[in-house]
């Protein structure tokens, strides 16, 4: 199935807003939301979303879109899997090992930075101090390693900012083992890193740790690279699409109920994207897909402005605090955005 520029883009949107819906929602555990299994598996947790759910609970968005944002990470991870054959394998874009690894790590680095020192200074703001921010740490999250220090969950501040150092990991890894090599060794990694995920018992610190770094996310980035070898350019029915999305949304509940099923949940999660992104028509196309292209703005803003918002609204104001919550992302997004481009011309 052709994914066009407009549908990847849409792809973005549709993952970037299930992100920051979630990483909203999941800090509202004190008034009773739902929390994910993204790092580990809580058996309990998706049998209290069907509870809910069945007792038509009045919170019952903030607990969708704090159990199933989360996997707007695996969708990224699949678009750039994606892009990246597009660009180096199919367009004959240059991937000389160093500069490659070099260039990825400075397009990271500068659209971390500057998100990454205004937290700091709204936690200092906030704190009259840097607490939590070690020399290490500092230096560990500024290199990108941060996720392979022990226990990455208790120091990465913004917690979202652990996806910056699992994508070079990412990089890295398809460059020197997955770059113009025979499929196999694409799916024999996304196979060895699974398996080696379900060995892991549920609730464990080494699933946890695994899930922070490469092995966690083999999965839906290896699905993006072999969809744009073999899927990208094949023309399919539009029942064949409706059928893809009905299959996979069913995929997609049933999977996140059991452990071992619960790893192929982002694979069912990417076949209904695809799928809703295809039917999407005109303006509402449109409206996502720049949505998509402001996604990686969004990303580094909205935990800034989650910090500042989050605890503000209590049980009876939240929905109002979701709304000025991504109003003001946008808008520091936007923001963001302006003054990189700006820079963009100086250079």
């Amino acid at each position: 199935m052709q994914l066009s520029r407009t549908d990847t883009s849409a792809m973005k949107g549709l993952a970037i807003l299930g992100i920051m819906l979630h990483n909203y929602c999941h800090f509202l555990y004190k008034m009773g939301a739902v929390q994910e299994n993204e790092f580990r598996f809580f058996s309990d947790r998706p049998m209290t979303l069907l509870q809910r759910v069945a007792e038509g609970d009045n919170i019952l968005f903030v607990d969708l879109c704090s159990f199933f944002g989360c996997y707007g990470v695996p969708l990224f991870l699949f678009v750039s899997g994606f892009g990246l054959v597009m660009k180096y394998e199919k367009k004959g874009a240059e991937a000389k090992p160093l500069p490659f690894i070099g260039n990825h790590f400075w397009k990271l680095f500068k659209l971390m930075i500057g998100g990454y020192l205004l937290f700091m200074l709204l936690m200092f703001t906030k704190n009259g101090d840097l607490r939590g921010y070690s020399l290490q740490t500092v230096v560990a999250q500024l290199l990108m390693v941060i996720n392979l220090l022990p226990s990455p969950q208790s120091i990465i501040k913004p917690g979202p900012y652990w996806f910056f150092s699992l994508m070079i990991q990412l990089y890295i890894i398809y460059r020197l083992l997955l770059y113009r090599r025979h499929w196999g060794i694409t799916l024999a990694l996304m196979a060895v890193c699974t398996a080696v995920q379900m060995f892991c018992t549920p609730e464990s610190d080494t699933l946890n740790y695994l899930r922070y770094n490469a092995v966690g996310s083999v999965l839906p980035f290896g699905a993006g690279v072999l969809y744009a070898r073999f899927a990208s350019d094949r023309e399919v029915s539009m029942g064949a699409v409706i059928l893809l999305t009905l299959v996979s949304l069913v995929g997609v509940n049933l999977s996140v109920l059991n452990y071992y099923s619960w790893f192929f949940t982002p694979l069912f999660i990417i076949g209904a994207t695809i799928g809703i992104v295809k039917l999407l028509r005109g303006a509402l196309l449109n409206a996502v897909a720049w949505v998509g292209v402001l996604s990686s703005f969004l990303f580094v803003a909205h935990p800034i402005v989650r910090e500042m918002t989050v605890w503000q609204y209590g049980r009876w104001h939240q929905y109002w605090g979701i709304i000025v919550y991504l109003l003001s992302a946008f808008a520091l997004a936007m923001l963001m955005k302006t003054i990189y481009d700006s820079l963009k011309k100086y250079r």
